[in-house]
């Protein structure tokens, strides 16, 4: 169920109330901060362990830390109000921290640096700690910042637009990488009242995988079993056919139901079971099957933005402050009942690796 796993725990995300506020800066509630003004920009933004810093930014330097090229002119989206994040690739080397300015204002950037922890980060990595998850042993002197990201705080009264920045890598021996540059959409929240109710997961897939649809009737493994003494036995190639229990349900994995609400203001909620069975061979006998079972219930909460025109979907979970998360979709109305999304995802334990996800959903 690789597929069903994928979709009901990737897209899952936070209640945001919006809020207009004065800032006593170039940006005002009435005309809003145009994200094309990049002195205002980099005066209203925060970056989670960023300082800012008067004058242009460092020039690369040494051979120490290099960023992949090809992440070079990507472009993300960001939800007015809350997060631009931006993943960067290592290509050789350790980050210690991060120097990144606003493209257009050469009078100030801003040095994240990742020694100093705060909400919005994974936890840092101390010298021979173990990484839960990836089993990665830190071998070397300094913490291990790899899986840092970069995230920007937008303010409440940006407007929708684009704005670019460019960040480099630096090591602990003070050598500064390549330039890398990337591009920001700011969507606003919300955005169309048609996607506005509950709707419900009808199918969904993983690359080349066959579709999946909800609630799955064919979610179990099945395996051939000996009766011996009323008991089963798991079978061995050399027994007979005729002796054989067959197609005993074994194991079966599947959310019964997945269902997001979209609110008018933004806010949206996620809601999914997981079930889970596993046959107990000590308890079953060769005509009664016994399983030990799981079920939960998980809710979540996110924001949202939907731009039809350029058919995105944006969804950001804030709901665990040490992994913030934004996931980008192409959106599609099937009609008005049904929409379907589409996503291609970065392996995080494998940059450069990519898989995709299909998802339809119909109105409940």
């Amino acid at each position: 169920m690789k597929c069903a796993k994928m979709v009901g725990t990737t897209l899952i995300l936070v209640i945001f109330a919006w809020a207009c506020k004065k800032n006593e800066s170039t940006d005002n509630t009435s005309t809003g901060l145009d994200p094309a003004d990049a002195v205002a920009l980099t005066q209203n933004i925060k970056v989670n362990h960023g300082q800012k810093i008067e004058g242009v930014m460092p020039v690369p330097s040494g051979n120490g830390v290099a960023l992949a090229t090809a992440s070079n002119n990507k472009s993300s989206y960001a939800i007015a109000g809350k997060f631009a994040v931006i993943k960067p690739q290592i290509s050789v080397g350790e980050v210690a921290g991060y120097y990144l300015h606003i493209v257009g204002d050469n009078k100030s950037h801003f040095k994240v640096d990742f020694s100093k922890p705060v909400s919005g980060r994974k936890k840092m990595h101390l010298p021979n700690s173990r990484r839960i998850g990836i089993s990665k042993k830190v071998t070397d002197d300094n913490p291990d910042y790899t899986d840092s990201v970069i995230i920007i705080r937008l303010p409440d009264n940006i407007k929708p637009g684009t704005f670019c920045v460019e960040y480099s890598a630096y090591d602990w021996n003070g050598g500064i990488s390549n330039v890398i540059k990337e591009c920001i959409t700011v969507t606003p929240l919300g955005g169309d009242k048609n996607l506005v109710g509950k709707w419900g997961l009808t199918k969904s897939k993983d690359d080349n995988e066959d579709w999946i649809y909800y609630p799955d009737t064919a979610w179990f493994i099945v395996g051939d079993y000996k009766c011996v003494n009323n008991q089963l036995i798991p079978a061995e190639p050399a027994d007979s056919n005729a002796a054989l229990v067959r197609n005993v349900p074994v194991y079966g994995y599947r959310y019964n139901y997945s269902d997001w609400t979209f609110s008018e203001d933004g806010s949206g909620q996620k809601e999914y079971d997981e079930i889970e069975l596993d046959l107990n061979l000590l308890k079953s006998s060769c005509d009664k099957f016994v399983y030990d079972s799981t079920v939960d219930v998980w809710q979540s909460q996110y924001i949202w933005s939907l731009d039809t025109a350029a058919h995105k979907l944006i969804m950001i979970d804030e709901g665990d402050p040490n992994d913030i998360v934004v996931i980008e979709s192409t959106f599609q109305y099937i009609d008005k009942d049904h929409f379907s999304i589409y996503i291609v995802s970065e392996d995080e334990q494998k940059p450069g690796e990519f898989y995709e996800t299909w998802a339809e959903f119909a109105r409940k």
